[in-house]
């Protein structure tokens, strides 16, 4: 630790490749504004640069940008340049900056950060399911055993792991063999306060249509593999038989290819006039204070940010009980490890099976799981009581997840690891 006669702040670097992702960029935020009157905060933006990109969030202390260039034309070669690229100008970074702790996000700049260890204590952050994430978040093959290769040497390098649930922590030691005395589970910092504040934000009136006489179900997610959407449409299409009213809006991204499939699985269960797909939404929480329910369908996650913002915007939530981090959020009493087979109605919320891993379209029938999900928001939807009995556990359970308490244990594992 620095000299008490050197009054400096304590230097702290936050790295991520990009601020595009939506998950990664909310933790950064709060995590900035928090500390920053505690610690020179700096904020290292390896590949993404001012013009790329509008912040929808605000961030604390400085930011710096690497400008590294994505090449034209992507292959192995230049990949690894690009990495060479950004661990030289990381490395340099701490070193001009005697930075004293540098704080990771995702896999890429985890291992960048061990790599380049200067006098600085390096913590790496995992936010996924890593064990899933690397198989649907590369190209072949070779990439996925390139990474679990990388993970396994040095991830166990570093100073701290932080893993945002225990499933999370649980899938490291287990499939990559991290050791489990480096790792500390930190959940998400949420600032209620905030949500809450921007859910009072009026929406456009042809927007709000789309709530008038519905009951609604909302999902707030990137359209992805990871986020299950197929099955949560083709559940509402059957929730849509027994609830003529109900509606669906999706707020969230998508590529283009998984754009069209979903658009198409719309389109050919004729729910064209029922279920919205808003994009990407700088204020989702306007929304979500509007809808009835929030349904989560999930495959894997790392912890569930979306959920806890509908808790908190006290919105009752269906989630599938994918690893991780929904059981731990809605049913804390519980097993982590647990996986229901049917629907749990739990302390904040009804779990229901994982979905399906397989992209389904209109054409094969409905699962089992898929029924379920539809049961579970038919039961919501018709059970005004128990609507409001969760509604009202929402923001309670919500505030476990709020910056006074998860930042605090952030400041804790600063000064800790700091002292060794």
């Amino acid at each position: 630790m620095k000299s008490k006669k050197n009054q400096k702040k304590i230097n702290i670097a936050f790295y991520t490749l990009n601020l595009k992702s939506s998950g990664v960029l909310k933790i950064i935020s709060t995590l900035s504004l928090s500390l920053q009157d505690q610690y020179s905060i700096h904020i290292l933006v390896s590949d993404s640069q001012p013009k790329d990109f509008e912040l929808s969030f605000e961030l604390g202390g400085t930011i710096h940008f690497f400008n590294i260039f994505d090449p034209e034309k992507r292959n192995f070669f230049n990949r690894m340049y690009k990495n060479y690229l950004r661990k030289k100008l990381l490395k340099k970074y701490k070193y001009d900056n005697d930075i004293d702790i540098t704080l990771t996000f995702s896999e890429n700049p985890n291992i960048h950060n061990v790599i380049t260890k200067c006098d600085d204590k390096t913590i790496i952050s995992v936010h996924s399911f890593t064990s899933r994430n690397i198989i649907d978040g590369m190209k072949s093959k070779f990439y996925t055993f390139f990474y679990r290769f990388m993970i396994k040497k040095y991830f166990n390098k570093a100073d701290r792991v932080v893993t945002v649930s225990n499933g999370v922590k649980h899938d490291l030691v287990s499939q990559f063999n991290i050791n489990e005395n480096i790792i500390e589970v930190l959940y998400n910092p949420h600032n209620i306060d905030r949500i809450i504040n921007l859910s009072k934000e009026v929406i456009a009136t042809e927007v709000n249509l789309l709530f008038k006489d519905n009951f609604t179900i909302l999902n707030i997610g990137n359209i992805n593999v990871a986020k299950g959407h197929w099955n949560l449409i083709r559940s509402f299409s059957l929730v849509k038989k027994q609830i003529p009213n109900a509606s669906l809006i999706i707020i969230g991204d998508s590529d283009l290819e998984m754009g069209f499939f979903i658009k198409k699985l719309i389109s050919d269960l004729n729910l064209d006039d029922s279920v919205n797909l808003l994009g990407y939404q700088k204020n989702p929480y306007k929304f979500l204070k509007l809808a009835d329910i929030f349904t989560f369908s999930s495959i894997y996650e790392g912890f569930g940010i979306s959920i806890v913002e509908a808790l908190a915007c006290s919105i009752p939530v269906i989630s599938t009980d994918c690893k991780s981090g929904p059981r731990e959020i809605l049913a804390p009493s519980t097993d982590y490890k647990k996986a229901t087979d049917t629907i749990e109605y739990a302390e904040y919320g009804i779990l229901t099976p994982a979905s399906n891993e397989e992209m389904l379209d209109a054409t094969v029938p409905i699962t089992s799981k898929e029924k379920l999900l539809a049961e579970a928001m038919i039961k919501l939807c018709s059970d005004k009581e128990m609507r409001n009995s969760y509604s009202r556990k929402g923001l309670q359970r919500a505030l476990d997840f709020g910056i006074d308490k998860t930042i605090q244990n952030y400041d804790n594992l600063f000064k800790e690891i700091l002292s060794k």
